[in-house]
């Protein structure tokens, strides 16, 4: 799925027609949480260009971990993708540092913080930690509620 709002906006048609190109791939190749560690490749499908991807991490579309791994930063925007349907990504360490802000964006955290800091500071914003959030074949589970309930305000 894809918010057709941030597609049409004017900040994207800003973007260079590689750069979109390769922002709707990375979304449809992203993992059940919007970790793509394909960027590259898809780059090269669309013939992009390096400056490409740097303009998305600029403009606030990628974050980047590394130089093979990338977040969507509006990932939940696009895709809503029922508990009992989707599957935890393999980049954990990548993920215990990542928010979920009010309005469903990605907030990354410094990797100096630990799992007690990143709690406090979503607590402090708003956000919820995305390790509250995990998939269960059996759908929501008790321990998730409670997860959940403990960050909403």
């Amino acid at each position: 799925m894809f918010l057709i709002n941030l597609l049409n906006s004017d900040q994207f048609y800003n973007l260079t027609a590689r750069a979109q190109a390769i922002y709707v791939q990375a979304i449809a190749n992203a993992d059940d949480e919007g970790f793509c560690d394909k960027i590259h490749s898809i780059r090269k499908r669309m013939h992009g260009r390096i400056s490409d991807v740097d303009l998305l991490v600029e403009k606030g579309y990628l974050y980047r971990f590394s130089r093979d791994l990338y977040l969507i930063i509006h990932w939940r925007c696009h895709n809503h993708i029922r508990r009992d349907r989707g599957s935890e990504t393999f980049h954990k360490a990548e993920r215990n540092r990542v928010c979920i802000c009010p309005d469903d964006t990605y907030h990354v955290l410094p990797p100096e913080m630990d799992t007690e800091a990143v709690r406090q500071y979503a607590a402090e914003h708003q956000m919820i930690p995305m390790t509250a959030f995990f998939f269960d074949r059996g759908g929501h589970t008790a321990v998730e509620s409670k997860v959940m309930q403990s960050y909403v305000m």
